[in-house]
């Protein structure tokens, strides 16, 4: 907690724009259905460790390989923070539902 404090003396409005933005992300997690995407990124990070974990000399399995393997899945993880509110919070969760679904079964095709 000295590096904040250290902050306040340096910055003196800080603590008022670190509270202004704690509340920001608050907002924007609500907004953004933030649940489901964490655990999606969750998911995945989860799988490719349990994936690297289980490889075998005969059949490595690195991160760079599922990166390789999985690049249409990652890329939609990445951008699944952009979907628009307006689309409704249904809508968007069957989004998050899908890819969830596709990051489980991308890495039980990796282990084939």
């Amino acid at each position: 907690m000295k590096a904040l404090d250290n902050m306040d003396k340096m910055i003196p409005e800080f603590t008022n724009l670190r509270t202004k933005s704690r509340n920001f992300i608050i907002v924007e997690e609500e907004r953004n259905c933030s649940i489901s995407w964490k655990k999606n990124i969750i998911t995945w990070h989860n799988l490719a460790m349990k994936a690297v974990k289980r490889s075998t000399r005969e059949k490595r399995i690195t991160l760079a390989k599922i990166q390789a393997a999985m690049g249409p899945v990652i890329e939609r993880i990445s951008s699944q923070k952009f979907e628009l509110p307006n689309e409704g919070r249904k809508v968007i969760e069957e989004k998050y539902q899908r890819l969830n679904e596709d990051i489980n079964i991308s890495f039980r095709e990796l282990d084939d």
